[in-house]
């Protein structure tokens, strides 16, 4: 249980001298934030990131770890809605990947989370060059496409919420290609499916909606654990669209 584990970690934390066990204590104050965030307790589990951030900054060498935790941080921090924050804490650690040797996939990672925050802050064209930069390195990175296809689905949330609906059905078809090609990926292939369905909508072309999210449909029944919901709520838009293109066509009459 994750309670349990909180007060695991804490009570070794207490007991561990900061300097001789620096190690130790930032893989505990990282299990302790990942499990204070299951618990949603976010304000706690940001505390634990950011002490974890100072023990390395006091003791730690490799600066690149540092990524980690800021990411960790700005993620929570997006979370409970404080986007200006999170922003803050991703430019950080994008600061610390542009200025040292650090993984192309953890440079890419901090572009696509400036990405998000600045779409939730509705500065979408800022949003857009951001994902868009880290899409690039994904291309050029062998076994990401997990990431370049959720990269892709993100581009096409940022033109949607933008209302360029064209852009972002093609930006979700690109993704769907991507995921078509991963083992096990059913459930990502749905997600692209309704997304594709949602920009059609968008677009008049009912049909093809209608399509995109009967695909969608199969997908989740398919996959089960868990889409029930998700599957009811898609079965009720398929309905409700095809109720509207059958008044359309008697209109039409």
């Amino acid at each position: 249980r994750y309670e349990d584990v909180v007060v695991t970690y804490r009570k070794a934390l207490r007991l561990a001298p900061q300097a001789s066990r620096w190690r130790r204590r930032l893989t505990w104050l990282s299990n302790m934030g990942r499990a204070l965030e299951r618990l949603a307790r976010y304000e706690e589990a940001l505390d634990s990131y950011r002490e974890a951030l100072q023990v390395h900054r006091e003791f730690g060498r490799n600066e690149c770890l540092q990524i980690t935790w800021l990411n960790d941080a700005g993620h929570v921090l997006q979370r409970v809605g404080r986007h200006d924050e999170a922003l803050e804490s991703y430019r950080e650690a994008l600061e610390i990947c542009r200025r040292t040797d650090c993984a192309g996939r953890q440079k890419a990672d901090c572009l696509e989370s400036i990405g998000l925050s600045l779409s939730e802050l509705g500065r979408y064209e800022e949003a857009l060059a951001f994902c868009r930069e880290a899409l690039d390195i994904y291309r050029k990175l062998p076994n990401v496409d997990q990431d370049r296809g959720d990269c892709l689905l993100r581009v096409g949330n940022v033109l949607y919420w933008d209302g360029r609906f064209e852009g972002a059905r093609e930006s979700y078809c690109q993704a769907l290609e991507v995921c078509r090609r991963l083992k096990g990926a059913e459930r990502r292939q749905a997600d692209c499916l309704v997304s594709i369905g949602k920009a059609q909508v968008m677009l008049d072309r009912y049909a093809e909606a209608l399509a995109s999210w009967e695909e969608a449909l199969e997908f989740y029944r398919r996959v089960g654990g868990g889409q029930e919901d998700q599957s009811d709520c898609l079965e009720e838009a398929v309905r409700e669209l095809r109720d509207a293109m059958g008044s359309h066509e008697e209109d039409a009459q």
